[in-house]
């Protein structure tokens, strides 16, 4: 309710504090919607997406499907900065210079200018 205002002035503080004592007794939505207002910063909270995270994955753990989306796509974009870091990167750091082709028939950027 203080969320989104209905019935009572919106408070995000407030609705920090209520999902906060929610999921305290292991309410599963209380702790998804701590887990974005940790993620997003809000309601007088800092921006923590490792520890939003694990909310997610403690809302997902008790059976919420928003929470497992959440959990999976923080997982894939784990799993592409690493494949990122593993391969993009180094082709960077080998690649030759611009305007110089790692091939001699091949043409370069400067056959193009």
């Amino acid at each position: 309710c203080y969320e989104n205002g209905w019935g009572v002035d919106s408070s995000d503080e407030e609705a920090v504090r209520l999902y906060s004592d929610a999921a305290e007794l292991g309410h599963d939505g209380a702790m998804y919607n701590l887990a974005a207002f940790t993620e997003y910063g809000l309601g007088g909270l800092d921006r923590d997406e490792m520890k939003a995270m694990e909310l997610y994955r403690l809302s997902a753990e008790r059976g919420n499907d928003n929470a497992k989306l959440r959990v999976q796509e923080f997982e894939a974009r784990e799993a592409v900065h690493q494949w990122q870091d593993k391969n993009v990167v180094p082709v960077l750091r080998s690649s030759p210079p611009l305007g110089k082709s790692p091939h001699a028939s091949s043409p370069t950027l400067t056959d193009y200018l």
